[in-house]
This record gives structure tokens, sequence and C-alpha cells, in this order.
């Protein structure tokens, strides 16, 4: 029965290798990505504030149902007045599709389109949607002041709840 649930899990069909992925306690992999407004997201906000990263494609079910749930929790005034920032990376997919998408769900929140899974296997090889939660990396030995190397605080795959996503941005 375990080997029936694996086989199923996952709303995209991914090769039968090994899920790898980056876990709790885990350093934030150097990236770059050009949102769908022209503006960069990069390592350097990841250092400087807390971010919710997510992977999607919006062919996937359990990203159609995802994505509204993570837009609701962003626009929680806690969220904006702790200074959380969101964004949705494509793994292997373009503008037009998602634009399409986010129009249709009523979606603001900032994406990025990919041709390509290279940032997306930064994170992972497998598994979509995927949430990794991030907080700003602080350098202990100058006083917390300076930037430092921002660490994974939570990480929140396939199904998850409006509260679970709440809960792991509590941590934070």
């Amino acid at each position: 029965m375990l080997c029936l649930l694996a086989a199923v899990s996952g709303c995209v069909k991914e090769d039968d290798e090994p899920v790898v992925s980056l876990g709790v306690g885990d350093a934030v992999p150097r990236f770059s990505v050009t949102l769908s407004d022209g503006s960069l997201f990069d390592y350097s906000v990841v250092q400087q504030h807390p971010c919710v990263i997510v992977f999607f494609d919006t062919s996937c079910p359990d990203c159609q149902a995802a994505l509204p749930i993570i837009q609701t929790v962003a626009d929680r005034e806690c969220c904006t007045s702790q200074g959380i920032r969101f964004v949705c990376i494509a793994r292997a997919e373009g503008e037009a599709t998602i634009a399409s998408f986010w129009q249709t769900a009523g979606l603001t929140l900032p994406y990025s389109p990919q041709s390509d899974r290279a940032v997306y296997n930064l994170f992972a090889n497998s598994v979509i949607p995927r949430v990794y939660v991030t907080r700003p990396g602080r350098s202990a030995s100058v006083g917390g002041d300076s930037l430092g190397v921002p660490l994974i605080s939570a990480v929140l795959v396939e199904h998850f709840t409006e509260e679970q996503l709440i809960s792991a941005l509590s941590s934070l």
C-alpha cells in the first residue's frame, strides 16, 4: 500500500528517482530570477528579509489549490507588517500560461516564469508545489548586524493548509 501511495503522490508525474530536497536548517542556495514585472528577486533579498519561496506549475492540480492559499496568507497584515517577501518560481513554465492562470485565479503574488528547471533543481529534484519559508542570515561574529547565510526554517509540499503555512511563518 505504501508503494502505491508513493507512486501516486505529487501532482505532476515525476521520475522514479528518490526525492532530493533541501530541508529545515539548510542554507538557501544562491539564485536570481526576474519577476513578471521586470524586477529582480535574488539572494540578497533572502539575506535581508524573511521569504516564502514557492515552486509551482499551473497545470498541477495541487499547485492550483495551493496558490490561492499562499495568496491569502501573503495578504494578511501580519505578513506585510513583518516584511515577509513572497515569490513564486515556475518549474519550467512560460509567461503566457502563468499570466492566464494568475488572472483567472485573481492572484497578485510576484512570479517568475522559467524556461527550465535550473532554479528549481537548486532546491529539489521532484514534487510540487514546494514551499520554502526562509529567515535572513545574521553573522554572529559582528554582533548580528551584518548579512549572513539565510536558512530554511520550514518546507511544505503538496497538500498543506493555510494554518500550516501561518504556523511555519510564526517561527520567524
